[in-house]
């Protein structure tokens, strides 16, 4: 009586799950398999008739999945923009009581709210001085730490300059749709605006990035469905919330975003062009200020 051949071992590895993933493969195809412990780890055996068609199906399923499941690696930090933040809170804190009591008899509150009537009939400044204009501590607190926050992880991957130029953009546009939208003795101040525009800008690059990427789906649009989920929590409760203006700017920011995205724009920009885009977002503020004063 001939003896029964011993089955061999065509795999090997640590994990028993791992062998079972490679032994499935061979079930799929009708070839016989066990899984036995072996020395160092487990091991997929066959007998040795299957020796070759075995490891011709588990060379071609290496193949296959080679480079399966991908490896997202976290995008490069172009800036830590601490620093941009930092100057954003100070500005804000300056006008704080600048805005609330004026200063050398000026009235800044009544120069810079936002008034929907005077936007629509040219008084543009308005989008932007409203930014930084406060009605009490834990409105500009608000502000400050959830601008900050946002405008920090942006400028991770789009850089501090660009991020704080698309964040001021965002909030003078989202005033202006804001005040075609509402009545004409529609008024509102705070930085909100560009709060949510901050918040949509890193919703939507990060969602353009994750999709030339291939990122799955899920994956994909997880930044978009974040940004949505945190102006449901964030802008729209408490009194007095201009929550039109909150979804304007969040919406300004997304296309915007979207645009930086498309066209890859922090790749194509150096260190000089950051500081040159920061110091344009801030003369924005400079000139609105100046334009509002001059016809104050």
């Amino acid at each position: 009586m001939e003896p029964i051949p011993s089955p061999v071992a065509i795999f090997q590895a640590a994990s028993r799950k791992k062998c079972l993933e490679h032994g499935l493969v061979l079930q799929a195809l009708g070839i016989p398999f066990e899984v036995r412990q072996v020395p160092g780890g487990f091991g997929v055996l066959v007998r040795p008739e299957h020796v070759a068609a075995a490891h011709e199906e588990l060379e071609r399923y290496r193949e296959e999945n080679a480079g399966w499941p991908p490896k997202y690696e976290p995008p490069p930090i172009v800036s830590r923009g601490v620093g941009a933040a930092a100057a954003y809170a100070a500005i804000l804190v300056l006008m704080y009581p600048i805005g609330r009591h004026g200063v050398f008899g000026v009235n800044f509150w009544t120069a810079g709210k936002m008034h929907a009537g005077g936007v629509v009939n040219g008084e543009w400044w308005r989008t932007v001085t409203s930014l930084t204009l406060h009605g009490d501590v834990s409105h500009l607190a608000g502000n400050i730490v959830f601008g900050c926050a946002f405008a920090v992880l942006a400028g991770h991957t789009l850089g501090a300059g660009l991020t704080w130029f698309c964040i001021v953009l965002a909030g003078g546009l989202g005033n202006l749709v804001n005040a075609y939208i509402q009545s004409p003795g529609h008024t509102a101040i705070g930085a909100s605006t560009a709060v949510f525009g901050a918040l949509g800008l890193l919703s939507a690059f990060e969602w353009m990035r994750r999709h030339a990427l291939n990122y799955p789906p899920m994956r994909r649009f997880a930044p978009l469905l974040g940004g949505a989920l945190l102006l449901g929590f964030l802008g729209t409760s408490g009194d007095n919330t201009d929550v039109m203006a909150h979804v304007t700017g969040l919406l300004a920011g997304v296309v915007i975003g979207v645009i930086a995205g498309k066209t890859r724009l922090p790749q194509h920009l150096g260190g000089t062009d950051q500081i040159v885009l920061g110091a344009l977002a801030l003369a924005a503020v400079v000139a609105s200020w100046s334009a509002a004063l001059a016809f104050a």
